[in-house]
């Protein structure tokens, strides 16, 4: 015997309903009538499905698999409930770089280290936030010290569980000091005299034995130390990569390849929107152009006004 029950789902006065499966009958009937009192957005499914099963040729056939599927299923539920984290959402062309003054800010109001170092991280490797957190601590500590490379794996990658995964290699930096320096204080207080498990996952979360933080709470860590600092217009986790991309671009003197080569873009045009110039940039540059001038010419010849006009008449 089917029964349905509808309430109302907090603030947004929606309707849900479930359905209990137990023993058929076979009628449909009772179905459709208490499906019917619970609200339009469950009558359009309860229509959809009612003519699924008349056109099959299942009319007044309802057997317990109908209604064993997920709650979602059943429910007008707003979209809100299953709506990821607003930073991920966001276009990743619009977030910025940090300047050398607000990256120091920004690791000040980071209060654990745990989230100094996955900042650092950004900063010093320019691997994506998902790459970073997949990291592991044998990626970065070899035979007791902070390894001198760190080495993302290609099915880490962007793109390396998709189907062109095969055109992908695992991409490796050169680990700068002072992110070796920020690993060895790390491990030690994590560890606290400890033997060091290489297994365990770098950025650990709370929750879950050995699981990283996810994307989305790395997210919110950023942006309110970001907040905090007085940084928080256009500033998120992918500012990091931004960062590495700008600090690498301008030790080259300006060498896009290497910067591209740095950022594993396949495309050099893509490395090319990382670099987004700013307006005093773009001045200084106008400004410091030099050229021919008029300084040291002859004065131009006087020009007899009347006898043009006379020619030309």
């Amino acid at each position: 015997m089917c029964q349905a029950k509808s309430a109302t789902m907090g603030r947004c006065g929606v309707a849900e309903f479930s359905l209990r499966s137990g023993a058929t009958n076979g009628s449909a009937v009772a179905v459709r009538r208490a499906v019917a009192s619970v609200g339009s957005p469950v009558e359009k499914f309860s229509a959809a499905s009612r003519e699924s099963r008349e056109g099959s040729g299942l009319a007044g056939r309802v057997t317990r698999d109908n209604y064993r599927q997920p709650n979602h299923a059943f429910s007008a539920r707003p979209s809100s409930s299953r709506r990821r984290s607003p930073g991920l959402s966001l276009h990743m062309a619009g977030m910025r770089p940090l300047t050398k003054e607000e990256q120091c800010l920004v690791l000040a109001a980071l209060d654990r280290m745990r989230d100094r170092v996955l900042f650092l991280t950004g900063l010093y490797t320019g691997f994506r936030i998902t790459e970073i957190l997949s990291l592991r601590i044998a990626d970065v500590w070899k035979n007791g010290e902070p390894g001198r490379v760190v080495t993302v794996s290609r099915r880490h990658l962007k793109g390396g569980a998709g189907p062109y995964a095969s055109r992908l290699q695992s991409r490796s930096i050169a680990m700068n000091p002072g992110l070796r320096a920020a690993i060895a204080t790390y491990i030690a207080q994590r560890f606290d005299g400890r033997p060091v498990d290489g297994a365990e996952v770098l950025f650990p979360s709370r929750k879950g034995s050995n699981q990283p933080i996810r994307p989305g709470q790395a997210w919110h860590i950023i942006k309110q130390a970001a907040g905090q600092a007085g940084a928080a217009e256009r500033v998120a986790t992918h500012s990091l990569r931004k960062t590495f991309a700008r600090s690498v671009y301008d030790s080259t003197g300006h060498d896009i390849v290497v910067t591209q080569r740095a950022l594993g873009h396949r495309s050099i045009g893509t490395t090319a929107r990382y670099l987004d110039a700013s307006e005093p940039e773009v001045c200084a540059a106008v400004m410091a152009i030099e050229g021919p001038g008029l300084a040291g010419l002859e004065p131009a010849p006087a020009v007899d006004v009347p006898a043009l006009q006379a020619l030309s008449a």
